[in-house]
């Protein structure tokens, strides 16, 4: 989709120089844009009166909807451009937002069925690889912060990121709040001299806690940060994708498959829309400069700094209409 708004980014450029008839070199750096109405000299006022309110109409008809204007000065075949290119902008955006519901709505399902809270609480400060070696890699992560080795890293005092959820009192809370170590301690029945490793089965730990929110941090968080790796239903194992990520098959297939194929319907949906927007703004200048009328030509100059390519101190566009 990149390389289509590119091309269509070079199109608005070729006009401007199609406009355009000279190219001079300015001291100052300066860039003056003009478009100008050359009038011939017997117009009289009802003329120009009748003039500029055609260049309304059209420029008011292309802003509805790229293309109108055109029909409306008689170029119908330049019209016909336009208004397909809208149609098919609509069509498409339209098509990328429905499969980016349809993604949402999968990759939320899956995060619901594969990610639990209580299997956080259990395997956090125990992590199970699916060899030693992975759960000694795990457990490195959490205990080396620099190059230098630390406690275990805890989740309420070292993560900026954290998940919402009800407690067994049906109040709110996170895992991160002020009372989160102490809340930990009592849901998984342990202690700091133990090294926080939850005692609690999961069946006790679910009959502690209510339900997770699920808001936009929980699904972000589960598949991005290795904070969450334990709550999914599978054994994790380290990989490196811009640095040491602590992975499971889940959470890789939640996040490189399903979140991935989201973003992309997401982002492709907002390139059709900005394909819209540029169409629409292209079709409003074009129905103005094109020379469509008998009485009345359009004369446009675009002036640049020859001698210094790479800057730009200033821009000056002038519109008049008479």
């Amino acid at each position: 989709m990149k390389y289509y708004l590119k091309i269509l980014l070079l199109s608005i450029i070729y006009v401007n120089f199609c406009y355009s008839n000279s190219l001079n070199n300015f001291a100052n750096n300066d860039i003056p844009l003009r478009f100008e109405n050359e009038l011939v000299t017997d117009l009289n006022d009802d003329d120009i009166y009748k003039s500029n309110k055609q260049k309304l109409v059209k420029m008011a008809l292309s802003a509805l909807f790229p293309g109108l204007g055109h029909f409306y000065a008689g170029n119908k075949n330049i019209g016909a451009i336009y208004s397909m290119i809208e149609i098919a902008g609509w069509m498409g955006r339209d098509r990328y937002l429905s499969r980016s519901k349809i993604s949402s709505d999968k990759y939320k399902e899956y995060a619901t069925q594969n990610w639990s809270l209580a299997r956080w609480f259990k395997d956090y400060f125990s992590p199970d690889g699916k060899t030693e070696a992975d759960t000694q890699d795990i457990i490195y992560w959490f205990t080396h912060k620099n190059g230098e080795e630390v406690p275990f890293r805890t989740p309420w005092g070292d993560f900026s990121h954290d998940i919402h959820y009800y407690d067994y009192n049906g109040d709110i809370t996170s895992t991160k709040a002020s009372t989160a170590e102490s809340d930990y301690l009592e849901i998984c029945e342990t202690t700091k001299q133990d090294g926080y490793v939850c005692k609690a089965t999961l069946d006790e730990i679910e009959g502690k806690i209510g339900p997770v929110a699920y808001d936009h941090h929980f699904f972000e968080g589960i598949g991005k940060y290795n904070l969450y790796f334990a709550g999914w239903n599978d054994k994790g194992y380290m990989g490196t994708v811009s640095g040491d990520i602590a992975y499971t098959d889940y959470k890789k297939h939640y996040e490189n498959v399903l979140r991935a194929n989201h973003k992309y319907n997401n982002n492709t949906a907002n390139d059709f829309l900005a394909v819209l927007l540029i169409n629409r703004a292209v079709s409003i200048v074009d129905v103005i400069l094109r020379k469509n009328n008998k009485n009345v030509s359009v004369h446009t100059t675009s002036n640049y700094d020859i001698d210094n390519r790479y800057r730009i101190n200033s821009v000056n566009l002038s519109f008049t209409i008479n």
